[in-house]
């Protein structure tokens, strides 16, 4: 499903013609769920709690995601 989502974001803002995606977050009742592109190969799918630190969350998602795409590359 993930991978769903992130094509049909992609594709979306393409056609918007908004640049590259940067990340999707959804915020559901229960969690928040965040989802960042690693690279041509992967996608970086965090479930959080709903009470995260979001700005947090990101960063070392981030940076974790960099990660993956160097040891991909």
């Amino acid at each position: 499903m993930s991978a769903a989502m992130q094509g049909a974001a992609e594709t979306a803002v393409s056609e918007l013609k908004k640049g590259r995606l940067n990340e999707i977050i959804i915020d559901s009742e229960r969690a928040k769920l965040i989802s960042v592109g690693a690279g041509e190969l992967a996608i970086l799918v965090c479930l959080t709690k709903r009470e995260i630190n979001l700005g947090l969350a990101r960063l070392e998602i981030n940076r974790t995601a960099k990660k993956i795409t160097s040891l991909l590359g």
